[in-house]
């Protein structure tokens, strides 16, 4: 579970289509495609991105919000293991990103929601007695986050230079960037 912990987000892709399949051996016959690969970005401006990010607002409530969502993973009996510390602090970075791609410098307790199970699900272990009942993580998070309530009147909240929306949408990330 140590070595989990350590990936940001777990995404599952599934298997291809036949057809694509037997395109993607195509391509591999002569060559392989990642010989290929050229820079999208270079290290710089992915290091100008992380401090981008790092500034996107979190609202105190909204950060709370967070905790309690994966504080209650650790207290459920269904997980043998909850999520770490180092859970928390991906959880929070990757709300943050989202909020960016999304065009905003703030973070909603919506992009925490939709970040839940990509964040967590990898990162906590259902007991199995619990898996024998064909429950799953993603499942009981899913039922953590339902139980938890949601802020909907953040104070102290200002929509100031610095806090309001980024205009552009995932264009002005990439632009903050350069």
């Amino acid at each position: 579970e140590a070595q989990l912990d350590r990936f940001l987000v777990k995404v599952s892709v599934g298997y291809p289509e036949f057809e694509h399949e037997s395109d993607m051996l195509e391509r591999l016959r002569e060559a392989h495609p990642v010989s290929s690969l050229k820079p999208v970005v270079n290290a710089k401006t992915v290091m100008q991105l992380l401090q981008f990010v790092t500034r996107v607002h979190v609202h105190p409530q909204v950060k709370d919000y967070l905790l309690r969502i994966v504080h209650a993973t650790r207290s459920t009996m269904k997980f043998a293991l909850g999520a770490s510390p180092r859970a928390s602090i991906a959880l929070y970075r990757a709300s943050q990103a989202m909020a960016a791609l999304e065009g905003r410098n703030y973070v909603t307790p919506d992009d925490i929601k939709k970040l839940i199970v990509p964040v967590l699900g990898h990162r906590v272990i259902l007991k199995p007695e619990y898996r024998l009942r064909k429950e799953s993580s993603s499942g009981v998070l899913d039922e953590l986050v339902g139980a938890i309530e949601v802020p909907t009147k953040l104070t102290g909240f200002s929509s100031g230079p610095d806090e309001g929306p980024i205009s552009g949408g995932p264009d002005a990330v990439e632009k903050a960037a350069s």
